[in-house]
């Protein structure tokens, strides 16, 4: 497997490529509807957690929905910044630098994106024990996302 990049040369990598595009003005009804439309993936999320067994192929789907959620999340919080990103990764590693203070761990978001992609492009799935590995830390970083939203909307 190939070395990850850290954050900052996959940033840089990112700016260097021309991946993000200043957006001309913060447009608060986005950044409301992208709050919402992660509220509306964590819901969904929920609903399937309580009407399937551990041995259920919708596991993938749980993921997916709070994976879905993180992306919303993250795009709301960079169009305070006026930021579009072209990519997940490059996204990702905008939100890590622009944000600091959130202490997102980005060899996790790569982690999960690449698990996203390998759900998504090649078939894979994932088991409940897979959730069950990444759900606190998933479900802490949507939260956490979702609050400083929420914040800076006020």
């Amino acid at each position: 497997m190939p070395k990850i990049k850290t954050v900052i040369e996959t940033y840089d990598s990112c700016v260097a490529e021309g991946y993000y595009k200043i957006t001309e003005e913060v447009n608060i009804e986005l950044i409301k509807s992208l709050l919402d439309d992660g509220k509306t993936n964590i819901e969904c999320a929920q609903i399937i957690i309580k009407s399937i067994s551990k041995n259920a192929k919708q596991w993938k789907n749980v993921f997916k929905n709070y994976y879905d959620a993180l992306h919303s999340y993250a795009e709301g919080l960079l169009y305070f910044h006026s930021i579009k990103s072209a990519n997940h990764q490059c996204l990702f590693a905008s939100l890590c630098i622009k944000y600091p203070s959130l202490e997102l761990d980005w060899e996790f978001l790569e982690q999960i994106r690449v698990k996203r992609n390998s759900i998504s492009y090649y078939g894979e799935s994932i088991t409940y024990g897979d959730w069950k590995k990444i759900e606190f830390q998933l479900t802490l970083y949507c939260s956490s996302l979702n609050k400083e939203i929420e914040k800076r909307l006020i």
